[in-house]
């Protein structure tokens, strides 16, 4: 149990702290059989400022860090919208976001947790945050996170 502590101690401090998320979410995969834990480092704030994202992969069950043991990818998009008038603007997406492993003060890895970097919410509004998990199977199943970034909507 000590061992435990000490690695959520170290999760939370090998990861920009002085940066308070404004919000969490857990994505539910595979069934319930895994989860993602997703939260802010750096919120968007709607300005052209880079955003980060932490992410933990968990086991649905007994909510232990895990390795998902695929690969997965995160996606920034803004939904495209009728302006009202009959006409709609189509969505957009950002630039590629980073996915980097989480290291303790060792400089060695921990298990399950990630930051995503390079997010660039580009415009106020609302955003999809889409993770994606890829099976051995090479099926793929996709989770949305939904945010309201800062100002007047898209």
């Amino acid at each position: 149990m000590q061992n435990f502590l000490f690695s959520l101690c170290v999760v939370f401090n090998s990861i920009n702290t002085a940066a308070q998320p404004v919000a969490e979410e857990y994505l539910v995969f595979a069934e319930g059989n895994i989860k993602a834990h997703v939260w802010w480092e750096k919120a968007p704030n709607g300005s052209s400022s880079e955003s980060k994202m932490g992410l933990e992969w968990l086991d649905g069950k007994s909510m232990v860090l895990i390795e998902p043991g695929q690969s997965f990818s995160v996606s920034l998009w803004m939904p495209g919208k009728d302006n009202g008038y009959g006409l709609v603007h189509p969505g957009h997406g950002s630039a590629p976001t980073q996915i980097k492993r989480v290291l303790n003060e060792r400089g060695q890895v921990i298990l399950g947790t990630y930051l995503v970097t390079n997010m660039y919410f580009i415009m106020t509004g609302q955003w999809q945050i889409n993770v994606t998990l890829k099976y051995s199977n090479n099926r793929e199943e996709t989770k949305t996170w939904t945010v309201e970034v800062g100002g007047h909507k898209h």
